[in-house]
Order: structure tokens, then sequence, then C-alpha cells
């Protein structure tokens, strides 16, 4: 798992199940089965989000925008 704002040097080797950070990206710790648990739910709700956009089904997803903003 690489975090935001990470920057992975080119030709780095990232084990398996890592957790990335920093600038260069270092290796801080491994991931734990939460982690991946929830970023699999996450990245399936937002795949599922996504299609329904798209779709029409869900037209604005936080409601309509303020016509004075």
């Amino acid at each position: 798992m690489i975090a935001a704002g990470a920057v992975v040097p080119p030709g780095a080797v990232i084990p398996p199940r890592s957790l990335v950070m920093g600038v260069p990206g270092r290796v801080v710790r491994p991931v734990t089965e939460d982690e991946i648990a929830r970023t699999v739910a996450i990245s399936a709700r937002y795949r599922d989000l996504a299609a329904k956009y798209a779709a029409g089904a869900i037209p604005w997803p936080l409601g309509r925008p303020d016509s004075d903003r």
C-alpha cells in the first residue's frame, strides 16, 4: 500500500503487504489484515457509486449545489 504523497523511487522493490510512506518512499511497516479488508471494502463501494453516477441513478452525490455559490 502506497501512502498519499509518497514518492516511490524508480526500481524500488516493495514487498507484498507493505506500507510505503515518505519522500522518498520507504517501507514503514506491514499492512494489517484489517487495513486490507477495509481498503477492499472502500474500493468496492467506490466502484459501485461510480457505476451508479455514470448510469444517472445518483445525479448529485452531495445534493444540488446552491445557486448562489
